[in-house]
């Protein structure tokens, strides 16, 4: 499942981004990597820009959440919007 999540993602298929990045984050406590998921926010996804704010709100690195969040805001996701 994990290779046909990569190669989804690497083919365009944002939400394959964000669940591996999901997947991948939820098992790397002290020093998550977020690039499938900072991806499926550059491929406009919204709940990827979404849980990007949720990170770098959870590891304290406050402005880069605010701007995660408006990205999501941006894109239509109202719970985002509040995040701002």
């Amino acid at each position: 499942m994990k290779e046909q999540l990569i190669a989804l993602c690497q083919a365009g298929h944002s939400r394959s981004c964000l669940d591996y990045g999901s997947l991948t984050v939820a098992y790397q406590a002290e020093k998550p990597d977020f690039t499938y998921i900072q991806k499926a926010c550059e491929m406009g996804n919204y709940m990827g820009c979404y849980k990007m704010g949720e990170l770098k709100q959870r590891f304290n690195d406050l402005n880069a959440a605010k701007e995660y969040y408006q990205k999501s805001c941006d894109m239509g996701h109202l719970a985002s919007c509040m995040g701002i």
